[in-house]
């Protein structure tokens, strides 16, 4: 014989595991923060000038590959 297993009901909202695991994450945070802001930020800033014309005066004018 089997016995009827009760399901609990779902609550809506985030998953258990993010709940579970919600004060982890807050602390990894300003890592995360740094991490996107401080160096991939600036990496991408720089890949953008680098196909451009820039100097202090002017604003940046696109010219692709030629700076290559």
């Amino acid at each position: 014989m089997t016995a009827a297993r009760a399901s609990s009901p779902r609550r809506p909202g985030w998953p258990r595991a993010w709940r579970r695991n919600a004060e982890g994450y807050l602390f990894a945070l300003p890592w995360f923060v740094g991490f996107f802001g401080l160096l991939l930020g600036p990496m991408v800033a720089s890949l953008a000038i680098s196909f451009s014309t820039y100097d202090v005066i002017n604003p940046p004018r696109w010219v692709g590959l030629a700076n290559f």
